[in-house]
């Protein structure tokens, strides 16, 4: 059932492609969108939150100046050793805006004719696809974004930590959450409420990791599109630089892959697990079975041989945020298929080991480079794409079982248990 649920996505999106080649075509299918949805559809200019700044003359502190920034390219079995490389990165900064509009879901503010967000900043390349979320068409001049008819409004000031894809557990974490400690910081003596997206309470771990990090600070939720006017508000830039989407049939790039060393330590030094015991030496193979998803189509033959091996084997879904981050901090192993369950490797002890299997073509570091930023260990596995799609993210892969058994003495061998093999 969900590959026939997959394929007809694929089939969709496609067709969704295709039009795209056709202005005219596209364009008519975004308005009878927004239409069918009872929405309405704006044509804003993008414009970067800093440089609108600067136009209004409006406050702003520059928190971590420009600089180049770690990213590590995983370490891949059998004998692929990683490598530290360092891309330039923008600053990261807070700023104070007025009578503007916040957009639900979409990294977006609206301001005048003008579509504030960071991504015009931060990529000035022809990859980069700015379709997510409500943004159903977009370039360098133009973003049409599907937005309620209706303007809320909201007195008290507001830090704005809204943005693509808070259902996700990374998005949520790293790109979001991560950002309150700027304020915490930066913002002294000022009264204001936290405004997140919706969709960052849809499971009750997103709630105990939001009541982790915002503690008893007053939230405002905004609904995926919803427009949210607010006369001041006080945003935190972004502090991972991972594109929104990359064009069809393209894969990242090195530098797509950027973390702040302070989005990763922003949430790590925040969390205390007090029954954690550190001494325990748990080995961990996360199966994505309860997901839909899977991403590996042999994933129970390939967690049999981890469990040969002395792995458990974990579905996260029904594991409660605190028994995840204690999980992960008893680990001195943790792999799997990549995926967001992996950005809990943050909690990990620094002489853990993290293996993952994913396809290498991806160009894709995100939690390899979290993991070594914390001293951790890693070797990826190279995974064979069974299922090609239209993103990386929709792909499904398969692993050689003999490979894998080799794979798993490696990671044996770097936690120094081989003996036990």
């Amino acid at each position: 059932m969900n590959k026939l649920k997959r394929t007809i996505n694929y089939i969709i999106v496609l067709i969704y492609r295709l039009v795209r080649r056709i202005p005219f075509l596209e364009y008519a299918y975004i308005r009878f969108r927004a239409l069918s949805h009872g929405d309405k559809l704006l044509r804003l200019k993008p414009l970067s939150v800093k440089e609108y700044c600067y136009l209004k003359d409006y406050w702003i502190k520059n928190i971590e100046e420009p600089q180049k920034r770690m990213v590590y390219k995983a370490d891949y079995y059998p004998d692929i050793k990683g490598e530290e490389h360092y891309c330039d990165s923008p600053e990261i900064y807070i700023c104070k805006l007025k009578d503007v509009v916040v957009i639900g879901g979409s990294a977006v503010m609206m301001a005048d004719e003008y579509a504030l967000t960071d991504v015009c900043d931060n990529y000035k390349d022809d990859r980069v696809d700015y379709i997510a979320g409500p943004i159903l068409k977009a370039d360098r001049n133009d973003f049409y974004i599907e937005v309620s008819k209706d303007i809320r409004s909201i007195k008290n000031t507001v830090v704005n930590l809204s943005g693509l894809a808070a259902s996700n557990y990374y998005h949520l974490t790293i790109e979001l959450l991560s950002r309150f400690k700027y304020i915490q910081d930066n913002i002294k003596n000022e009264e204001y409420v936290v405004l997140l997206d919706k969709d960052a309470e849809k499971y009750p771990q997103y709630c105990s990791l939001i009541k982790r990090i915002l503690g008893e600070q007053k939230i405002e939720f905004i609904d995926f599109g919803e427009r949210l006017f607010c006369n001041k508000v006080i945003y935190p830039s972004v502090n991972t630089w991972m594109p929104f989407n990359v064009k069809s049939n393209l894969y990242f790039c090195i530098s797509d892959n950027i973390i702040s060393k302070s989005a990763v330590y922003n949430v790590r030094n925040n969390i205390h697990i007090e029954a954690t015991d550190k001494n325990k030496r748990r080995k961990i193979f996360i199966s994505r079975r309860n997901s839909g998803f899977s991403r590996l189509e042999n994933e129970e033959d390939v967690a049999a041989l981890f469990v040969e091996y002395g792995y458990e084997i974990i579905c996260l879904e029904k594991v409660s945020y605190a028994d995840q981050v204690r999980l992960f901090a008893e680990a001195s192993c943790i792999v799997g298929a990549s995926g967001a369950a992996l950005t809990n490797v943050i909690y990990c002890k620094s002489d853990a080991v993290i293996g993952c299997f994913i396809p290498r073509k991806y160009n894709f570091y995100i939690y390899s480079s979290m993991a070594h930023m914390i001293g951790c260990k890693v070797l990826f596995f190279d995974a064979d794409v069974v299922n090609s799609s239209f993103a990386f993210s929709a792909e499904s892969c398969k692993v050689n079982l003999k490979k894998c058994r080799q794979y798993i003495k490696l990671l044996e061998k770097l936690m120094g248990e081989e003996e036990r093999t």
